[in-house]
């Protein structure tokens, strides 16, 4: 006796209803690489004022504010190309979610050049806290992990449990919007979230560039960004009556005094 078994094919609402819960899992996961990209652009800046060429540009007339501007406007056209192999990867693996509609493509594509004008300055301002650039990628690394993919997850675990627990995560979660990773994660988040409800029949009734959508996060990422640079600057010009907070000497011998 011999039997076998051929299952019916899913149909259209439950490959859809998979493929959204899918988004959730990928916006959470995404944090992951870009967390390694936001720590990237610290290790140059440190290498550069341990071995004196910081302090090279600095006598051949570079201003700080000239220094960091040049610095941030090389590392925006290298994390530019970043976001355009995200969005080609979505547009590949057909993500509705991101990518498939105008204002979805135009909100992802959005959201994560906001975290790059965010993540570049903050990783200007860490760099004056490190002396080696091996050390200060791991710690970037890390923050980026912690407070994007680690609070993310904890916000979304804290927000299914009930009592007392939820109100607090509540209470906090507007001290999770300060950091740049949450604030990306949060954002894709809602992306896939407003396509897994319309799934089940729940029809989004406002833009997704509305404050109570993607409007908060896409603003404090834009208003981190101008404090981070605003940081950096400032830590510049006290550097220049405080030289080890600035860092512009360098620590090796043999090097320029």
């Amino acid at each position: 006796i011999s039997a076998s078994v051929q299952p019916l094919p899913d149909t259209d609402s439950t490959q859809h209803a998979l493929s959204a819960f899918a988004s959730l899992f990928i916006a959470i996961m995404i944090m992951i690489p870009f967390a390694f990209v936001g720590a990237a652009f610290v290790s140059p800046l440190v290498a550069e004022r341990e071995s004196g060429a910081k302090q090279l540009q600095r006598v051949a007339g570079a201003s700080g504010t000239v220094y960091w501007l040049a610095s941030w406007s090389w590392d925006l056209l290298t994390y530019l190309l970043v976001v355009g192999c995200t969005l080609a990867a979505f547009l590949a693996v057909k993500r509705e979610e991101f990518t498939g509609s105008r204002e979805a493509t135009l909100a992802t594509t959005t959201v994560l050049l906001l975290f790059g004008w965010a993540a570049l300055p903050l990783a200007s301002c860490a760099s004056f806290l490190f002396r080696s650039p091996s050390r200060a990628l791991i710690g970037m690394t890390t923050f980026h992990l912690l407070s994007g993919f680690g609070l993310l997850v904890g916000d979304f675990i804290l927000a299914s449990v009930a009592g007392a627990a939820s109100g607090t995560n509540a209470r906090l979660r507007p001290l999770y919007n300060l950091f740049p990773a949450y604030a990306l994660g949060k954002a894709l988040l809602d992306l896939a979230t407003r396509d897994l409800l319309s799934t089940f029949g729940v029809a989004a009734r406002s833009s997704l560039f509305d404050w109570e959508t993607l409007g908060r996060p896409m603003a404090l990422l834009f208003g981190e960004g101008v404090a981070f640079a605003a940081l950096a600057l400032l830590l510049e010009a006290l550097g220049e009556a405080l030289p080890w907070l600035a860092g512009c000497r360098p620590s090796l011998p043999g090097r320029l005094p």
